[in-house]
């Protein structure tokens, strides 16, 4: 079962998702975890399940929890910190 992974809710019309984008998949491929990006519109019930009220919005979960959830955009190197200082 997959239980740590990190998941990014994002929308085509999405500016910030649109800059976003190629750093999550730069992430993806240094962080060695499951990354995951879920389309909002096409994925309503999954964005309820997660209860995202804004996007980009990524979430973090250890051991099938959710233990972090960041919002919006920031630069690459602060993104990675967060995300690693989870694991």
């Amino acid at each position: 079962m997959l239980e740590d992974f990190v998941i990014k809710f994002t929308a085509e019309w999405c500016a910030p998702c649109k800059q976003l984008a190629p750093l999550f998949k730069e992430l993806s491929e240094e962080i060695k975890k499951f990354f995951f990006e879920v389309n909002v519109d096409e994925e309503q019930k999954l964005a309820q399940l997660f209860n995202i009220l804004s996007i980009p919005t990524i979430v973090i979960v250890r051991n099938g929890k959710e233990i972090g959830r960041i919002n919006g955009m920031m630069p690459k190197q602060q993104l990675k910190e967060k995300i690693m200082s989870s694991f």
